[in-house]
């Protein structure tokens, strides 16, 4: 191997750990906000650009009827398409909705 491929594939190694411990990182950023927003006592709910829900605690899928935040986040496509709304509604409005349909 020439002496740049070393180089190369010294550089090459030292970038990939450095990947992996920000992953490392990252990971347990997500882990411990996941565990402090499922903690708490209200209902979070979080919706990306499109509207579409991307985490839900466990309080708010409660609130909204549902038993876990995995069925709530797989129901609230046709909750809201079911309560004849053109758009996304903000949050508190969605909560609203889901309890009045899924009641």
């Amino acid at each position: 191997m020439s002496e740049d491929a070393q180089r190369s594939d010294s550089s090459l190694k030292r970038l990939d750990v450095a990947h992996q411990a920000e992953l490392l990182e990252l990971r347990r950023s997500r882990d411990q906000l996941a565990a402090i927003l499922d903690g708490i006592a209200e209902g979070v709910t979080v919706q990306d650009a499109h509207g579409a829900l991307i985490f839900a605690n466990g309080v708010a899928a409660s609130m909204s009827g549902f038993s876990s935040p995995d069925e709530f986040k797989q129901s609230f496509p046709s909750v809201v398409k079911r309560s004849g709304a053109s758009r996304w509604p903000p949050p508190a409005q969605v909560v609203a909705m889901t309890r009045s349909i899924s009641r």
